[in-house]
């Protein structure tokens, strides 16, 4: 019962999100891009290597990977599935919000609308089930919390990389972690039940 209530948190956030997306008063939020990004060079090309671990082609890069060397084939179809489905959530989203780019140069390359971050939910979709996955193996507890660290500061540098390179808003971003994290709650909880039955 406790564990169900984490699923709250992200919750009660998107709400609060999607508050003052509908009062206009999102930029109070979106704001905060002014104190947390100095653009420089160098800061420039390894945000643009960041990004990268968030994009379409490196997930589907390291699926193939693991599907070459992970033994539990199902877990890898699982993770296919949620990703793909991640996906098309996100597209439906960003069809029905249709929020322009920030009106700002953009460092990549995007064709897309902007809300919510694909690469936040990519991201933490992706990475967050790895975690999980981490979880369930059989290797001592250090290596997994070890292993749960990094996979998290990745997820929040690949977010923090769309704000740096101009396209997304901080809501955008924050808006892909939270429906992405109730989404693979979700999502985690219907795979054991499918499993189980």
């Amino acid at each position: 019962m406790k564990k169900n209530l984490i699923v709250l948190f992200p919750c009660i956030l998107l709400l609060i999100l999607g508050l003052f997306f509908v009062t206009d008063h999102i930029a109070l939020i979106d704001n905060v891009y002014n104190y947390i990004v100095i653009h420089n060079n160098m800061a420039t090309k390894i945000c643009k290597c960041i990004t990268f671990f968030g994009s379409v082609p490196c997930i589907l890069l390291i699926c193939l990977v693991l599907f070459i060397f992970c033994k539990k084939k199902k877990e890898i179809y699982s993770l296919y599935v949620a990703i793909l489905l991640s996906t098309a959530i996100n597209l439906l989203i960003k069809w029905i919000v249709d929020r322009p780019r920030p009106a700002l140069i953009h460092l990549v390359e995007e064709n897309t609308s902007s809300f919510p971050s694909g690469h936040a939910m990519a991201s933490f979709t992706f990475y967050g089930y790895l975690i999980y996955m981490l979880w369930n193996l059989e290797c001592q507890k250090k290596w997994k919390i070890l292993g749960t660290v990094l996979l998290s500061i990745l997820i929040l540098f690949v977010g923090y990389s769309r704000i740096y390179l101009n396209v997304h808003y901080v809501s955008d971003v924050l808006a892909g972690f939270f429906i992405s994290s109730i989404y693979l709650w979700v999502f985690i909880k219907i795979k054991k039940k499918i499993i189980s039955k």
